[in-house]
């Protein structure tokens, strides 16, 4: 782990929400990368560059404050995004990139703080970055009064897996929620595609 990278985590604020901010192309850019070109949730669900920044632009602008508060990026010297992390409680609206499947926003139990998602950028992996974002994630969770935290991963995502087990996460069950939405993936997939961690702080 290279401890030279110098990264602050900080939460989005309105400015951030703008349709022009830099920061916010950036979290696009990384969601795209992550998510919707590396490991996509649904294999009939693809986006555009354009459609993602759209998606977060109006989900995070029509968001209450304590959403922004929830979001935290990690960013270097000069401000570049490295990764971010997006929290979920009982009383924050769900996972602002899936406003249009309302069926797949979960909103935990009072007590509970789901990491709805955290993504580190590739020149950024294997330096702490991830790990000074799930710090920040159970920093938020205990200043909140939650008790546990809760996440899903990718099954096949076995790197991510293990960094969640190292940081106190242990497996609790298959996640089948995401199959409703894709009838393609039930029948392609014949392990289980997402667990569900949990943690207690």
């Amino acid at each position: 782990e290279d401890r030279g990278i110098d990264v602050t985590v900080r939460t989005l604020t309105r400015g951030d929400t703008e349709l022009d901010s830099t920061l916010l192309q950036q979290i696009a850019a990384l969601h795209k990368d992550a998510f919707s070109d590396g490991k996509p949730t649904c294999c009939c669900l693809t986006q555009s560059m354009k459609e993602i920044h759209t998606t977060f632009q109006k989900g995070l602008s029509e968001s209450p404050d304590s959403k922004l508060e929830a979001f935290a990026c990690a960013v270097d010297a000069s401000g570049n995004l490295l990764g971010y992390a997006m929290l979920g409680f009982h009383d924050t609206p769900g996972d602002v990139t899936m406003r249009d499947f309302k069926w797949l926003q979960q909103i935990p139990h009072q007590g509970t703080c789901h990491l709805e998602q955290i993504a580190v950028s590739a020149k950024a992996r294997g330096k702490g970055v991830g790990k000074k974002l799930l710090i920040w994630a159970d920093t938020k969770a205990r200043e909140r009064g939650c008790k546990h935290m809760s996440l899903e991963v990718i099954s096949r995502n076995t790197n991510a897996k293990a960094i969640y087990e190292k940081g106190g996460y242990v497996t609790q069950n298959t996640c089948l929620r995401h199959f409703y939405m894709c009838p393609l993936l039930c029948c392609l997939v014949r392990v289980p595609y997402l667990y569900t961690m949990v943690k207690q702080l």
